[in-house]
């Protein structure tokens, strides 16, 4: 009987123990802030909170070519070009999935109202959708070198950038039509970054290396105006939380972080970035995560572009995504 009492004594005590617990990961990000920011270099994953801290690290691992966060789910997609495989990881920072099927997954974008996920593959010349499980539901070709898509709306429309044959393309919905636009001047397109609000996009045409311009074109390819001065940008982002469709660019050739309103004014326009690589809009506020390649850093910007943290001595940060609500 007194072995009994004893048995039970202890139970109790491990079962009090582990209701305690808490995943530490977990807990530090809910005492923390309910923004973050994921983060890749050559060899390393990273999630990082407003205050700089380190949530969670992955280390050895291989090239990530893009990261992309799903804002109702958390969920981060990372590109991983040298397995061919898209990988899902939870808010919290545990590996999930591994989607294989890919050459040379490049660019990732994410429908905000359904969650699928949009890959550009440069090497197989198509872009996969997948569902926000990881399963596949289409396999678009009749491209030669797709370096960039972006999501420009609810109903599964979305841009793509195709360098090799010089234009751009608009996937329409629900077939997965691929109109081909060709931008005034025959110039080399490697860069889109579609509006979820309009269906409109912002392409990147460079006419000679580090000369280009950026172009607005309406959800049904026409024109709308161009910004001239923009020299290889890396990444390009719209904000289309409500009616705000600013553009916020990684201006590298120029070494500056750029905010672009919709009719293509500047409203913040910031030098001595040396070689900003990505940028991320977090989607829930308008704000900015920037990875600043050349200067190791990865900096967060307000609506107005204050700076309001910049994280040092993080070795050539490649990519960014926001993540705009950790809390549950």
């Amino acid at each position: 009987m007194r072995l009994i009492k004893y048995t039970a004594t202890i139970l109790v005590v491990l079962l009090l123990s582990i209701s305690c617990q808490k995943n530490p990961i977990q807990e530090q990000i809910e005492i923390t802030n309910d923004n973050a920011c994921w983060l890749s270099n050559a060899t390393q994953l990273f999630l990082y909170d407003l205050n700089g801290n380190t949530l969670m690290s992955y280390n050895d691992l291989e090239y990530t070519s893009d990261l992309a966060v799903n804002p109702h789910t958390r969920d981060l997609w990372a590109a991983r070009p040298p397995a061919g495989q898209l990988v899902k990881y939870s808010a919290a920072g545990n590996q999930v999935k591994a989607v294989n099927g890919f050459v040379f997954p490049i660019s990732i974008s994410i429908n905000y109202d359904t969650g699928d996920i949009w890959v550009a593959d440069r090497d197989l010349g198509q872009v996969v959708v997948l569902d926000q499980l990881g399963n596949e539901i289409a396999r678009i070709v009749g491209f030669k070198s797709p370096t960039s898509v972006s999501v420009c709306a609810a109903d599964g429309a979305a841009w793509v950038a195709d360098p090799d044959n010089g234009q751009v393309y608009h996937i329409t919905a629900p077939y997965y039509s691929i109109i081909p636009v060709r931008l005034p001047g025959d110039m080399n397109v490697n860069l889109v970054a579609g509006n979820q609000m309009d269906g409109s996009c912002w392409a990147y045409n460079e006419s000679a290396p580090g000369s280009g311009m950026l172009t607005k074109l309406n959800a049904n390819g026409s024109e709308v105006l161009s910004v001239n001065g923009i020299k290889s940008p890396r990444s390009m982002e719209v904000s289309y939380i409500s009616d705000d469709s600013t553009l916020w660019v990684a201006d590298s050739g120029n070494n500056r972080i750029l905010k672009l309103d919709s009719n293509g004014n500047t409203l913040v326009n910031l030098y001595d970035f040396y070689n900003p690589s990505d940028v991320s809009v977090d989607q829930s506020d308008g704000s900015c995560w920037a990875a600043i390649m050349g200067m190791n850093q990865v900096v967060y910007f307000n609506l107005t572009g204050d700076v309001l943290l910049s994280t040092e001595s993080i070795p050539s940060p490649l990519q960014v995504a926001a993540m705009p609500v950790l809390s549950p």
